[in-house]
């Protein structure tokens, strides 16, 4: 299936995104990206789904002795992005498909190291007066739900109170939304294509036709389903 036209990217038939690369390399990109971030947490876990991607991230550059993986999130999704080989790309691919989908979250020496890298990683963004302010503006002068306008004090008081079952019950909240995948390479053959496309569909959950998260959280605040 073409998107919009561009012969670039293309739709298989289990919803992965190729991207062609114009110039000839042998590294392939992969992304994998959960629309779900800040907004569609309950206040309870506000900033455990940013702890669980610390988490998984850290781990899977320990399992596979790579640091060519990144991960992020902001208010609406959270993202895991690699960098690897057309000769590893499989096993890549499907040992981190494996972390993202069932991540070992009972490494308590590696849980209290990513609390910390938190901390210093929020002091050090709101310790920037001009983003601080910006911050403040907006919480006090746009009109949005209270959920949206939370703060960094909510947000380290959460992963500071963090346990493995909190961020269980995270991770199935953030995994019950099917991610979308992009994959780039430089002329990767059809044979390559299916083996990667069959890798990210049979590893995925089976339970991806939960409700929405952001239903959730608004139920939770009215106490009924919207």
């Amino acid at each position: 299936m073409n998107t919009q036209g561009n012969k670039e990217i293309t739709k298989d038939s289990h919803g992965i995104f190729f991207i062609d690369l114009p110039k000839k390399t042998d590294e392939v990109f992969i992304s994998i990206i959960f629309r779900f971030g800040y907004y569609n947490e309950p206040d309870k876990s506000f900033g455990l789904t940013h702890l669980l991607e610390h988490l998984i991230v850290d781990s899977i550059r320990q399992k596979l002795n790579t640091g060519d993986i990144d991960g992020s999130i902001d208010n609406r999704v959270t993202r895991f992005d690699f960098k690897t080989s057309k000769r590893d790309m499989i096993k890549f691919l499907s040992d981190s498909f494996n972390e993202i989908f069932q991540p070992g979250l009972k490494d308590v020496k590696l849980l209290s190291k990513e609390k910390a890298r938190i901390r210093i990683e929020l002091y050090e963004k709101y310790s920037d007066f001009k983003n601080q302010l910006r911050h403040e503006i907006i919480r006090t002068l746009v009109r949005l739900p209270d959920f949206i306008r939370r703060n960094r004090t909510d947000q380290l008081r959460n992963v500071e109170r963090a346990t493995a079952s909190d961020l269980k019950r995270a991770h199935r909240l953030l995994v019950s939304h099917q991610p979308t995948i992009f994959i780039g390479g430089y002329n990767l053959s059809l044979k390559q294509r299916k083996m990667l496309s069959n890798v990210a569909y049979f590893t995925k959950p089976k339970n991806w036709a939960m409700p929405n998260s952001l239903d959730v959280v608004l139920s939770e605040k009215k106490q009924r389903v919207i």
